[in-house]
């Protein structure tokens, strides 16, 4: 049976991490995980929180195959020069260079000038159910989800939306960051995550920049309507039809507005995407996507 060593810590506090994910996706697919490096077929980093022990691998065992994956290059943040740098000596290291969408892929291709097929990520169960939370009036329910408190999940954003057209009782945000308006969930299971997902009737996600923004994938998953920026190219990649003209509450308040008044034709565009995103984005998919990479760079060296 074939074998893989996964760097990185399953039971880490970085809140992206996708290892048990992507542990459960080799078992999936009839691989086993190993403790030995050298008795793996590759060695695999999925994020940054396993480039440091990657890097060490890389040096101890020079002759086996190493395949890294690029989460985002985030040009925004003011070190972004050092990440650069930082992500320069892994991907120098690394036989096969992975990217999880196709705007990552173009962001490898044009700081490093190369070529990363696209893996995608693992989304959460996230599943239709009739469990949802009971409300005492009928008033629209909009869920925010991640860490908000990230400038490129522009936030504010949200509670302009939320001040200007509807009501602060009328927001839920959970995540490990509250944005300091409407009610805060707090990091939640996965058991509550799918409540709040079903219980939601719009989520909001006006990000400026991601590499996929999961909670875009689980609110087709829910057959939920989501609301991004056209601004944002990883929102365009997945949900061009749910995004605002501009970034402002005024435009975002239009499309709600076009959802609504527009059902039938919105929910045919989130039948397809919940049909095509449940396999896309799960972990046996995944892991397949980077199993065939590796087996078609064998098969060419």
């Amino acid at each position: 049976m074939n074998k893989v060593f996964l760097c990185g810590n399953p039971h880490t506090d970085w809140k992206p991490a996708m290892l048990p994910r992507i542990m459960h996706g080799f078992w999936e697919n009839d691989w086993i995980q190993t403790d030995y490096p050298n008795d793996s077929e590759f060695i695999y980093s999925n994020d940054p929180d396993s480039y440091k022990q990657f890097l060490e691998l890389a040096d101890l065992y020079p002759n086996k195959v190493k395949i890294v994956n690029i989460l985002d290059l985030p040009d925004f943040l003011p070190d972004f020069p050092e990440i650069l740098e930082r992500y320069k000596k892994v991907i120098d290291k690394a036989d096969i260079v992975t990217s999880i969408s196709e705007f990552v892929s173009g962001q490898v291709k044009k700081y490093y000038n190369i070529d990363s097929p696209v893996i995608y990520q693992p989304a959460k169960n996230i599943k239709v159910s009739e469990v949802t939370l009971q409300e005492s009036n009928n008033k629209l329910k909009f869920l925010a989800v991640g860490r908000l408190n990230s400038p490129n999940k522009r936030s504010f954003l949200i509670k302009n939306l939320i001040e200007k057209y509807y009501n602060e009782n009328q927001l839920l945000s959970i995540g490990s960051e509250y944005m300091g308006y409407g009610k805060f969930g707090g990091s939640v299971d996965d058991k509550w995550l799918n409540i709040y997902y079903n219980s939601a009737d719009f989520i909001l996600s006006p990000s400026s920049f991601g590499g996929i923004e999961l909670s875009i994938i689980e609110s087709f998953l829910a057959k939920k309507p989501v609301i991004v920026c056209s601004d944002c190219e990883c929102s365009m990649e997945f949900a061009p039809e749910f995004a605002s003209k501009e970034a402002t509450a005024e435009s975002m308040f239009e499309k709600i507005q076009d959802i609504q008044n527009n059902r039938d034709y919105y929910n045919d565009i989130i039948n397809k995407y919940h049909n095509q995103y449940k396999i896309q984005f799960s972990s046996h998919q995944v892991v397949k996507n980077i199993i065939k990479i590796y087996n078609d760079y064998i098969e060419k060296v």
